[in-house]
């Protein structure tokens, strides 16, 4: 059920795009507040089952990499961020929270590209001008 959203290639993500449907948004949103009373796994698993219910909710796709990123699983984080680029490439907040991941991890050139691909879709966005420049001194530090 729902209606199919195709979206175009987002550069340097991934080989192909992805179609999110439009889902159940009403159970999606009472799941992604459920999750917001339940800590670690319990959190995680709420929200996975917020964004199965409606794959097009950004706020529990958000939530649910910010979840794997503060229980330390960044491949979970780093996935679901990916998906969500891939299939809604004009969300501003993925590239910030896959830039940021990227950041904690040390990957500064993955980093730097999360960012640039994001200004080149919409320059008007000074946190990821400051990105960018956190990412660029960094690079410029490395041995």
């Amino acid at each position: 059920q729902g209606v199919p959203i195709l979206v175009g290639l987002t550069a340097g993500v991934e080989p192909a795009p992805v179609v999110l449907k439009v889902g159940d948004r009403n159970k999606a949103a009472a799941l992604h507040a459920q999750a917001k009373a339940a800590q670690g796994e319990a959190a995680a698993k709420l929200l996975q089952q917020a964004v199965e219910a409606d794959p097009t909710f950004v706020d529990a796709r958000l939530t649910l990499a910010a979840t794997w990123r503060s229980l330390k699983k960044p491949a979970e984080a780093e996935a679901i961020l990916k998906e969500t680029m891939r299939g809604m490439p004009d969300v501003v907040q993925t590239y910030a929270a896959l830039g940021e991941l990227y950041e904690e991890q040390g990957r500064w050139s993955e980093a730097e590209d999360v960012y640039q691909r994001s200004l080149k879709a919409n320059p008007n966005q000074p946190p990821m001008y400051q990105g960018l420049d956190r990412v660029r001194g960094k690079m410029k530090k490395k041995p």
